[in-house]
């Protein structure tokens, strides 16, 4: 499987060995979860937030989410379920992530964030163009 002389995950070629990087991650997935479960405050932490985000729904606020890069998408997600519904028919609750509406995103950055912008972007068209498409 691995030689000794490997990096725990990759195989002697230098390639992912896809066994064993999914082991690492569950490991390192449950070493995250025993933590979590050994914490006193944690528990009362995380009930802390639900309430204050109850209080709010209910005093007529609004649930606003971000999120970088693939925890943008969970935003959306979570949104969505609370305007959706998440496990019972509910009414919806008004909630939104902060990271869909890239007029936004864009229009409030200062000139540094906007060229960082265009690094990204340029940066996604070289992974993503091809030569074909710039007519």
């Amino acid at each position: 499987m691995i030689a000794a002389s490997a990096e725990k995950g990759w195989n002697v070629a230098g390639k992912p060995d896809e066994d064993d990087l999914l082991a690492a991650f569950f490991d390192r997935s449950l070493a995250a979860l025993e933590l979590a479960a050994k914490d006193r405050d944690f528990p009362a932490l995380i009930t802390e937030i639900a309430h204050s985000v109850e209080n709010s729904l209910r005093a007529g606020g609004k649930l606003m989410i971000a999120g970088n890069g693939s925890s943008a998408a969970d935003a959306q997600h979570l949104a969505a379920e609370f305007l959706a519904r998440f496990k019972a028919e509910r009414r919806p609750l008004p909630a939104l992530a902060l990271t869909t509406d890239t007029s936004v995103l864009t229009a409030v950055g200062n000139a540094a964030i906007v060229q960082q912008i265009h690094i990204v972007a340029g940066h996604a068209i070289y992974g993503l163009g091809e030569r074909a498409m710039l007519q």
